[in-house]
């Protein structure tokens, strides 16, 4: 008596596949939707510049920026301001220490906000109140904006407050370099961190 051929084995599903399909079609869709607000302006592409903002944000960096001043600026976000410096055409990348309403003292490249020094670093031996320097009483349309590296910065220490209507934008996403993608994230307490050596500055 002859025996029944073997019916074919079918050949198991790979596992994970749907999820894979579902993150695939979920990426795409996300870069469709980026297009769509690069193409319409309302986010653009930017690339790094200046060391102003070093350890955090480096040159050759490139941030997905929000376009326009936004309505919800606050103390520690980074944004895009309009370069006041004569003849140079490249926008400012800084951090918003002061909102309106602040009371603001700059001395000795010292940056008080509300009574309290803004960076980190000389927290310690900061003292108050500060004798002489510039002092700013904000109006509602008003932001004092710093680079993290604030000895290699070009920023309100030196040219004052800045309107509302001078941030171009405020930076959401770091795209490249690959180690380093990720949100753009607020200093908690709106103060600058620790600066570290920078390789050049604004200014240059």
């Amino acid at each position: 008596m002859s025996r029944d051929p073997q019916a074919p084995r079918k050949k198991p599903k790979p596992k994970g596949g749907r999820a894979r399909l579902a993150a695939g079609a979920a990426a795409m869709l996300a870069l469709f939707v980026l297009w769509g607000f690069l193409i319409s302006g309302r986010l653009s592409a930017q690339e790094v510049v200046s060391a102003s903002m070093e350890p955090a944000i480096r040159i050759g960096d490139r941030l997905i920026v929000r376009t326009g001043a936004p309505d919800d600026i606050r103390r520690g976000d980074v944004v895009i301001v309009h370069n006041p410096a004569p003849n140079d055409p490249f926008p400012l990348i800084k951090r918003v220490v002061a909102v309106p309403g602040d009371f603001v003292v700059v001395l000795d490249n010292q940056v008080f906000v509300n009574h309290k020094p803004t960076r980190r670093e000389v927290a310690a031996r900061g003292s108050w109140p500060p004798h002489g320097g510039h002092l700013y009483n904000l109006n509602n349309r008003q932001y004092f904006v710093v680079g993290d590296n604030r000895d290699n910065s070009y920023d309100s220490a030196v040219f004052g407050p800045v309107e509302k209507t001078d941030i171009l934008g405020k930076a959401l996403f770091r795209y490249y370099p690959p180690g380093a993608i990720g949100r753009i994230e607020p200093a908690a307490d709106g103060s600058t961190p620790p600066t570290r050596s920078a390789r050049r500055s604004d200014a240059e």
